[in-house]
């Protein structure tokens, strides 16, 4: 399940990032597969810039069905920071 966290955005720019995201993905194969999870939080470096970013985070899986260069390229074209993590594992609900 991949999720993409979105950081250091306010409500309504996280809702417009959020459409962009659904309508980039939604023709996927994997797309019912996708999540985004928002973060409220306020992101920015030490000058005081805001730095809003996405953090995609993937299991091993992902990873190795090509999931991940699918989604980064895409991801990419929304002109945002893009912080990627991987995890060892995901246990789903069924």
């Amino acid at each position: 399940m991949p999720n993409i966290k979105l950081y250091g955005l306010n409500d309504h720019e996280a809702e417009e990032l959020f459409n962009k995201i659904q309508k980039t993905f939604k023709d996927e194969l994997y797309a019912d597969e996708i999540v985004v999870t928002t973060i409220p939080s306020t992101v920015r470096n030490l000058k005081e810039k805001s730095q809003p970013y996405i953090q995609l985070e993937l299991t091993n899986s992902n990873v190795d069905n090509g999931i991940f260069t699918k989604m980064v390229p895409k991801l990419v074209k929304l002109k945002i920071d893009i912080q990627h993590t991987t995890l060892t594992g995901f246990i789903s609900r069924e």
